[in-house]
């Protein structure tokens, strides 16, 4: 990943090795990509929530707080030896399935994402986008090239387009 434009993100460490800077800012990128960070706004969003009615405490002292709990369980992961070996569910188990295992009745993130699941399925949203032909395309040839392997999952049927 090429993030060579951003020549500014927060703190690098490596400002007076060229090389080491330029390495720098290409794993930045490539960690920036690796977490939803979508998802982790949503977490801070609702962890303020959390505080304000759960906790009393005002919106900014809610917001400045949800901030550090974020960032301090940022660097826990980054420090948790299980980030060194895979502990996800094998291939084939779905998004479902994996979050019914991870459900924890007691804490307020997964009942806020279940419920939100559910408001989803009731809506009669499939949660899948709607794409532009580009992409439409791109996905298709995808398809096409693991059109064996999708068969064989039963997402495919045989001789369909994949589409």
């Amino acid at each position: 990943m090429n993030i060579e434009d951003e020549e500014d993100f927060d703190r690098p460490s490596f400002v007076h090795t060229r090389k080491l800077g330029l390495l720098e800012q290409q794993l930045y990128g490539h960690v920036r990509a690796a977490v939803d960070l979508d998802a982790l706004h949503g977490l801070e969003e609702h962890l303020v929530l959390v505080l304000m009615e759960d906790f009393a405490m005002g919106t900014d002292l809610a917001i400045d707080l949800s901030t550090q709990v974020i960032e301090a369980a940022l660097r826990r992961v980054i420090d948790d030896p299980a980030r060194h070996i895979s502990l996800g569910a094998p291939d084939g188990i779905t998004e479902e399935e994996k979050a019914a295992v991870a459900f924890d009745g007691t804490c307020p993130f997964c009942l806020a994402a279940r419920q939100a699941s559910e408001r989803a399925k009731a809506a009669g949203d499939d949660q899948h986008e709607e794409l532009c032909a580009c992409c439409e395309m791109v996905c298709n040839e995808w398809r096409e090239k693991h059109a064996e392997v999708l068969e064989k999952a039963g997402l495919a049927k045989p001789g369909s387009d994949v589409s």
